[in-house]
């Protein structure tokens, strides 16, 4: 059977109908950060494809507010801005000789 055939065939059934496939109840979408707390859940209907719903569960992750704490160790962010700033410096001299 040649694929055209199979296709007249798959139209004639109405296999591309998505009611012809559908399931019912439903399927939980969930997002996890790496110690496995969610971090975003959604419920949709089971006929929904797990590829339809990844970039809606990146949106709904909500934003993380991280706050640099510097306050408290002066002299080691210090240090590190003196190390990253000789860094920088050496990689351009490098690249220029």
């Amino acid at each position: 059977m040649t694929c055209w055939r199979r296709l007249r065939d798959w139209q004639v059934a109405d296999a591309w109908e998505p009611s012809a496939g559908a399931k019912r109840g439903s399927k939980r979408h969930l997002i996890c950060d790496g110690r496995g707390v969610p971090l975003a859940i959604r419920l949709t209907g089971a006929n929904r494809n797990d590829s339809k719903e990844a970039l809606a569960l990146v949106d709904a992750i909500p934003p993380l507010h991280l706050r640099v704490r510097y306050d408290k160790r002066g002299d080691v962010h210090e240090a590190f801005l003196s190390l990253g700033c000789a860094l920088i410096c050496w990689r351009s001299l490098r690249g220029a000789g």
